[in-house]
């Protein structure tokens, strides 16, 4: 019987606007599986960093450059995440100076609580199909964790669960899939983060119900 892989924690920087200078932050927790890091400008494509981690930190310092998309990329176990990160772009040369209307006297309110991991899976998944691969996109309020072997079901029009091998492909309905090893490993996605998984290959076109961390939605392949 073969021993399962230890899980693989990847911890995400939580911004999305970055200014040139900043300190972006990789967190890698695992006791075997290891994260292959990068650090990409996304135009010109160049990777400007990379690391292999099974522990530790990643922390790389954004380049001067207004307007410029960079990419965090993590694989772990074959399966890619990748966070992008946009530089401000400034106002065009000699546009006037926004005018800015006196602020009201705010009303007390709450102070924003930022989301900590710490708390556990508390995040929403939501499910959606784009060029052919499933989208899981946390809606929050938390951060969501997302299997690497994530099960999945799809259900067509007429309510026949539709089978899938350990290869990914779609079987006759009826079948009975086999028993495939899945990874205990999970990633972390943070309010907003998405992750991607292909489809069943040679599923027909049509509508279907697919079924994923505990949520449905019906979304259309190939019509």
């Amino acid at each position: 019987m073969l021993a399962a892989p230890a899980e693989a924690k990847v911890t995400w920087p939580k911004l999305t606007n970055v200014q040139p200078g900043a300190k972006l932050t990789v967190k890698v927790t695992s006791k075997q599986r290891r994260a292959q890091l990068a650090f990409v400008r996304v135009s010109p494509r160049a990777t400007l960093a990379r690391k292999t981690l099974r522990n530790g930190r990643f922390t790389v310092t954004v380049p001067k450059g207004d307007g410029v998309t960079y990419e965090l990329r993590s694989t772990v176990a074959g399966r890619r995440t990748v966070k992008r990160f946009t530089t401000p772009t400034p106002p065009p040369a000699g546009a006037p100076a926004p005018i800015v209307a006196p602020a009201p006297t705010p009303t007390p309110s709450p102070v924003p609580v930022e989301v900590d991991c710490g708390a556990g899976n508390t995040g929403t998944a939501e499910l959606s199909v784009v060029r052919l691969q499933l989208t899981v996109t946390n809606r929050g309020p938390g951060c969501l964790d997302v299997p690497v072997s994530l099960p999945v079901q799809w259900t067509n029009a007429d309510g026949d669960v539709i089978p899938v091998d350990c290869s990914g492909y779609a079987m006759p309905i009826g079948g009975k899939p086999p028993t495939c090893i899945t990874l205990p490993a999970f990633m972390v996605l943070h309010v907003g983060e998405a992750t991607t998984r292909s489809i069943p290959i040679g599923l027909d076109a049509g509508t279907y119900r697919v079924a994923a961390l505990g949520v449905a939605a019906t979304v259309t392949i190939g019509l």
